[in-house]
């Protein structure tokens, strides 16, 4: 019975992510191929969080949209809401650099995505919402493990080599630790993550008092990003208002 409840919920989150990220209505059909959800499960669930009022039937076309209902659940938590992720100002921030626009928070040892923006060109990093990462390998991880004292950052270097199947050396993800102290900034590392087809700049979203740490990264193919990647400082220094 608990099993069930569980995957009930996930399948409703999933189903609010979806909408999150196409931003539009969309038929049961687009659901069930994107969400890989058997089709009269989508038609159950689709149904219930009509009549429970989360979602509104649009006959025409046979599309369905998140409702009011929706918009309202998080509204106590505006007066708490940094101004930086608000959905309009990271908007901006992808058109000016045109990559992609991740916002991310600590998962346990991984870090997860809750919010990207894509650009329109072919070419860019693809994140869904809702993927995790090992908080030891990524830009945006290291960036949250900063917040972290050192003895809790090598427990989840630790943690992630040991869950992952990784080699990360823990001498050099706390010489990044130190150095995004001092600027600001994490970056993708190919000794820490072997990556090299992408490259992301991350910083941490300033927070207030009590709040949980966000992260805020900007990604792309790494060619074309390493060129342009003093611009792309330069926007996150002018849009998170940092100083030099």
């Amino acid at each position: 019975m608990y099993s069930k409840v569980v995957k009930s919920a996930a399948r409703t989150v999933l189903v609010f992510e979806f909408f999150s990220r196409v931003r539009r209505p969309a038929t049961a059909s687009e659901l069930e191929d994107s969400l890989q959800i058997p089709q009269s499960s989508v038609s159950m669930l689709l149904r219930s969080l009509v009549e429970l009022g989360y979602l509104e039937y649009l006959s025409e076309g046979r599309r369905y949209r998140p409702t009011l209902r929706v918009t309202l659940l998080g509204d106590w938590l505006k007066p708490d809401l940094p101004e930086d992720i608000l959905t309009e100002r990271l908007d901006e921030l992808q058109k000016r650099t045109n990559e992609t626009v991740l916002v991310g928070r600590q998962n346990g040892s991984h870090i997860q995505y809750v919010y990207t923006l894509r650009p329109d060109h072919g070419l860019q990093f693809y994140m869904e919402v809702g993927a995790i990462q090992p908080l030891s390998t990524s830009a945006s991880g290291r960036a949250l493990l900063s917040t972290l004292s050192e003895q809790e950052a090598r427990r989840i270097v630790r943690r992630n080599n040991a869950e992952e199947g990784l080699r990360v050396d823990e001498r050099l993800v706390l010489q990044s630790l130190d150095a995004f102290r001092r600027t600001g900034f994490a970056e993708t590392d190919n000794a820490i993550s072997g990556e090299r087809e992408h490259h992301a700049i991350a910083t941490l979203i300033p927070r207030r008092a009590g709040a949980e740490s966000i992260s805020l990264a900007i990604a792309g193919p790494r060619e074309r990003f390493l060129k342009r990647r003093t611009e792309i400082v330069e926007i996150l220094r002018d849009y998170l208002h940092l100083k030099n």
